[in-house]
């Protein structure tokens, strides 16, 4: 194969990824829905390899499912995986707080969301806590865990009153570097959520 024709393949599989990424965080699938290779390379003009790696990639970072004779699907989620999800959120972001540096600290970059109590706004707050951690693996265990999710994120506001409220407090306890009322904010905003689980559950599978 050619320079350009290995440029071109890791082109197109870059793209594939990201815009397969983008609809099942967007929650264009129902959960359960079956991804099939073959739809999906026609859809995004694209041969179906591309497509196949594209969908192992995602099934390693539990974005999709697949077994033996069942092909790729989104992952259904039922209320004691939602709050399992919730704790192991809470436990990593407490192991960062916990291995943020003694040293005053600097801005965290690329830090300025709208407090909207969107999705994206949570993934970001929660991206910089973990980026203060001098342990890399807790930004790359929450960056996984926003994206898991996110699409329960997204649905939040049909269940839970006042989010934008919650996370503005958070934020504003983040900045402060104020440690110990960080931890009882998101053991709190994470218990709010495991309390909801069902609900929240039901709504992602009723909210199109």
């Amino acid at each position: 194969m050619s320079a350009a024709g290995r440029v071109n393949s890791g082109t197109t599989s870059q793209r594939v990824l990201n815009a397969i990424r983008r609809r099942i965080l967007a929650r264009s699938y129902l959960p359960g829905a079956r991804l099939d290779p073959a739809v999906l390379a026609q859809d995004l003009f694209s041969s179906i390899t591309p497509v196949r790696d594209a969908l192992n990639v995602l099934t390693g970072s539990g974005l999709v499912e697949t077994g033996i004779n069942e092909g790729f699907h989104i992952p259904n989620i039922d209320e004691p995986a939602l709050k399992d999800l919730c704790s192991w959120n809470l436990e990593v972001l407490l192991l960062a707080i916990r291995s943020w540096p003694r040293r005053e600290f600097v801005a965290t970059p690329a830090f300025e969301p709208d407090d909207d109590g969107s999705a994206i706004s949570t993934a970001v707050l929660f991206d910089a806590i973990a980026h203060r951690s001098e342990n890399a693996e807790h930004s790359r265990a929450v960056a996984s865990l926003n994206e898991r999710l996110h699409p329960i994120r997204t649905i939040e506001p049909f269940v839970l009153e006042e989010i934008a409220v919650e996370l503005a407090v958070l934020r504003s306890t983040f900045k402060a570097s104020d440690r110990e009322e960080l931890r009882r904010e998101l053991v709190t905003y994470h218990r709010r959520r495991q309390r909801k689980a069902a609900e929240l559950v039901r709504a992602h599978y009723r909210v199109a």
